[in-house]
């Protein structure tokens, strides 16, 4: 009977060790990094060309290092302060416009939490826009068991949709 219960401790064991759960997508992870603005107050961003230099470099080192290939910022989009009301603490929530250059140039938008103090440093980086409310549940997004399908012929669609001369007439009467 005890080597029952030790057999069913053992493969509960190996079930939890080797089956951790889901995986977290790289869209969760990258959210859970940014601030929870919900406790902050969104202020004036007052910044000055020296601070925007500090801003602008810090995410190009960011960057380089999460992505691994060199890029440059061409442009600032939105630049948000937030404070905590209690604490005083403050983040600036800047998005750019970043191209990378390796093969062929390509670029995207990026929006990074920067703290300022005591040094400018990135907190966390998503390249969800700056105001995007993402959904509390993703997994119609992540299903893997959705089969593809087979494009329709253009020619069948183009056929179906093509509207008579009487058609359209009988639609531009029925408007009038």
């Amino acid at each position: 009977m005890n080597s029952v219960y030790i057999l069913a401790a053992l493969v509960i064991a190996l079930v939890i060790l080797f089956f951790p759960g889901t995986k977290k997508t790289q869209r969760e992870l990258e959210v859970e990094q940014m601030v929870n603005i919900d406790e902050f107050v969104e202020k004036t961003a007052d910044i000055n060309h020296d601070l925007m230099n500090e801003l602008v470099m810090a995410t190009n080192k960011h960057v380089r290092e999460k992505y691994k290939k060199p890029n440059y910022i061409i442009e600032t989009i939105a630049a948000k302060k937030f404070e905590h009301p209690k604490t005083g603490n403050y983040f600036y929530r800047c998005m750019f416009m970043v191209i990378s250059k390796v093969n062929f140039v390509s670029g995207f938008t990026l929006t990074v939490d920067i703290r300022v103090k005591p040094k400018v440093e990135v907190i966390g980086s998503t390249k969800q826009p700056i105001d995007v409310i993402l959904p509390k549940d993703t997994t119609p997004y992540e299903q893997s068991d959705v089969q593809g399908k087979e494009f329709f012929n253009y020619e069948l669609v183009k056929k179906k949709v093509e509207v008579s001369g009487i058609e359209l007439q009988a639609a531009k009467n029925k408007l009038q």
